[in-house]
Parts: structure tokens; sequence; C-alpha cells
């Protein structure tokens, strides 16, 4: 499957989602990892991949449709 470029979502900032976002964005993917907690309570690990993985980190309830 073809990786490079594709928008991902990863919910969930625990060891589970941190793995999987460090995982798609080695393989090119553009990766959001979210958790309902404010960023600032994240682990340092989750927080780091913003910068070492060009994550972009966001935070809050997902309104239910």
């Amino acid at each position: 499957m073809e990786t490079m470029g594709r928008k991902t979502l990863v919910l969930g900032a625990g060891r589970s989602g941190i793995a999987s976002a460090r995982f798609l964005a080695e393989r090119g993917c553009v990766v959001a990892l979210h958790d309902k907690k404010p960023v600032e309570e994240w682990s340092d690990t989750a927080r780091s991949l913003k910068q070492t993985h060009n994550v972009g980190l966001i935070s809050g309830q997902i309104p239910s449709w």
C-alpha cells in the first residue's frame, strides 16, 4: 500500500497511538495525533513527535455526529 503523502489521524496519544503515529510518519504519511486531554498533559514522548516527526498535535473532544 502506498503511504507517501496520505493524510492520517491517529486517535489516542497513549503508547499505541504514539507508536502508530511514528510508524506512519516514518513511511511518509502526513500525521495528526489526537487525544481528548490538553496537549500539556500528554507525555513528553507524544509531544516530541511534533519536532522529531512533524506530527500535528490535536486535543479536545471530538463532536458526536
